[in-house]
C-alpha cells in the first residue's frame, strides 16, 4: 500500500509526508523535490523560465515513471491531480488522500516560493473537483491528528 498526498499548497503535504513516513519507516517521495533536483533550479524559476504547462508535463513523466518496490508516501505539487488524467494514474499507484487544509492557513503561507499563490482564491476554486475524487479527504487542521487518522487508515 502507498499513500498518494494531493492537496493545495501549504495544506501539509510534505511536511505530513515526512513524518508519517519516518514514524511507518517508508519512503518518503516529494515530487517537486525531484523536479528541483532533475532541473537543477527551484520550482519558482521553473515556472518563469518554461511555464506551468513545461512543469506540469515534468510532474506527469515523474508521477507515471514512479517505480518503487516498497511501500511509499508521496506529496505532490498542489496542481498535480488536476492536470490530464493525473488522478487516476496516482490511483493506480496508491491510496490519495486529499488533505483539506482552511483557506485561513493556506493563505498564510510563503508567497515568495509559490509561483501561483497571487491566484489562490480562483485555483481552489478551480481545484476542488480535482480534489474530492480522491480516495479520502482528511480535514486538515492540525498535523497531530492528520497523521492519526493517516495511521488509522494504513492498520
Amino acid at each position: 500500500m502507498n499513500l498518494i498526498l494531493i492537496g493545495f499548497m501549504g495544506s501539509g503535504k510534505t511536511t505530513v509526508g515526512k513524518i508519517l513516513s519516518k514514524q511507518l519507516n517508508w519512503k518518503f517521495v516529494d515530487t517537486d523535490e525531484i523536479i528541483e533536483q532533475k532541473v537543477k533550479m527551484p520550482i519558482k524559476k521553473i515556472f518563469f523560465l518554461y511555464g506551468e504547462y513545461f512543469f506540469r508535463r515534468l510532474e506527469r513523466h515523474i508521477l507515471q515513471n514512479i517505480d518503487i518496490k516498497e511501500p511509499f508516501i508521496l506529496s505532490t505539487g498542489g496542481g498535480m491531480p488536476c492536470f490530464k488524467d493525473n488522478i487516476d494514474i496516482m490511483k493506480k499507484k496508491g491510496i490519495v488522500i486529499y488533505l483539506k487544509a482552511p483557506k485561513s492557513r493556506l493563505f498564510k503561507i510563503d508567497k515568495k516560493n509559490r509561483p501561483l499563490l497571487k491566484k489562490a482564491k480562483i485555483l481552489i476554486n478551480k481545484r476542488k473537483y480535482c480534489y474530492q475524487k480522491a480516495d479520502y479527504i482528511i480535514e486538515n487542521y492540525k498535523i497531530d491528528s492528520c497523521i492519526k487518522q493517516l495511521k488509522q487508515l494504513v492498520r
